[in-house]
């Protein structure tokens, strides 16, 4: 009878026990090993169609940096991100993906540098990123990368966070929320970001409104000496197609930009291109007057012309037409052509015309329609 009754006990536990190993084995998770995060806490946020976040599961991570989420509810589809500290790391799920694996180092987890397995999306979204951080990748080599990404959910959320609310990028955007109305019409994400292209185009009407010049205008000329003195004007490159460039030494974006810009010029000088730049160098009046000494202001304005000339040996812009009134804001251009901010272009055609305002990504695109 006792034996019977053990029989019995057993066959119960292991019933219950597979029961529970079942439900363990169909319960969604997201588990792995990052180095350096011992015993602090990691956790998944959810982003939200609007941005903002909210956590989804968190863990204690043990020694050796080994952690497990286990979602009440599975996951949804949507952005995520795995979060320690002040280091993060986004990826997109479509939602019915069981058992997710990451392993990395948290010193570069923010850099995409992890290996992440379990779900198709996610892998495309880590590797896509981790690539162009490793290439230091050119404005043009991002828009590709965007262009080319299989889920339109991932090149969403990648556009926003690269691009931010800049209009240069609405075609690009456009384009990705055609795919993602096809794929996803349903989806809040896809709601919302329709919502905020809308806006944003209205922003764009708003600004050229307020500009001095638009396109279709001639383009006012310019007339200003380069580094050595030799005065050069806009007007007398009518003939060519002219990207007319403000940039400054200490804008950190102008110079990202440049190597895209020195590329092009490379590529179709031969072909009747060309740069104008614009150097917003130099001190304004604000600055003088908060100095306040004539002689400080003179070594002011020496110190920024030599960064100037520094810069553009650096950045190998080999073209001739470098110019500058050596007053930053106050320059004389800079309020002909209404320029509140910095890279700031202009697509000039052979007539002299303004043929394109805001050229970063589009640049060769545009050129081509005029060469």
């Amino acid at each position: 009878m006792r034996f019977q009754k053990l029989i019995v006990f057993m066959l119960v536990l292991m019933v219950t026990t597979a029961i529970s190993c079942q439900q363990l084995s169909n319960k969604a998770m997201i588990a792995g090993e990052m180095i350096g995060a011992d015993n602090l806490t990691i956790f998944l946020d959810r982003i939200q169609p609007d941005g903002s976040s909210v956590v989804f599961g968190k863990s204690d991570i043990a020694g050796g940096g080994k952690f497990n989420i286990t979602p009440e509810n599975g996951f949804e589809q949507g952005i995520y991100r795995l979060r320690i500290g002040e280091k993060g790391l986004f990826f997109a799920l479509n939602g019915d993906e069981k058992r997710i694996t990451v392993e990395g180092d948290l010193a570069t987890m923010n850099r995409f540098d992890v290996t992440l397995k379990g779900s198709e999306v996610a892998e495309e979204y880590v590797a896509v990123m981790n690539n162009l951080f490793k290439m230091e990748a050119s404005a043009d080599q991002v828009k590709e990368a965007i262009q080319n990404i299989k889920n339109p959910l991932v090149s969403m959320h990648m556009a926003q966070m690269i691009y931010r609310n800049d209009p240069t990028f609405l075609d690009v955007h456009n384009a990705i929320f055609e795919k993602l109305n096809k794929e996803y019409p349903e989806s809040p994400y896809t709601t919302y970001f329709g919502t905020y292209l809308a806006n944003m185009e209205k922003a764009r009407a708003r600004t050229l409104l307020a500009q001095p010049v638009k396109v279709g205008d001639m383009a006012p000329d310019i007339e200003l000496p380069n580094p050595d003195g030799t005065v050069y004007k806009l007007s007398d490159l009518k003939g060519k197609v002219v990207l007319l460039d403000f940039w400054a030494s200490w804008c950190g974006p102008c110079r990202v930009e440049n190597p895209n810009v020195v590329a092009i010029y490379n590529k179709y000088k031969d072909q009747g291109f060309t740069v104008f730049s614009v150097s917003l160098d130099g001190v304004d009046e604000r600055t003088k007057q908060k100095i306040n000494d004539p002689q400080q202001v003179e070594a002011r304005l020496k110190k920024s012309k030599e960064q100037w000339v520094q810069a553009i040996i650096k950045d190998n812009l080999s073209w001739e037409y470098h110019v500058s009134d050596l007053k930053k804001w106050d320059a004389e251009p800079g309020k002909a052509y209404g320029v509140t901010s910095i890279p700031k272009t202009f697509l000039i055609d052979r007539e002299g015309k303004i043929a394109k305002i805001e050229t970063r990504g589009v640049l060769e695109q545009e050129l081509l329609k005029l060469l």
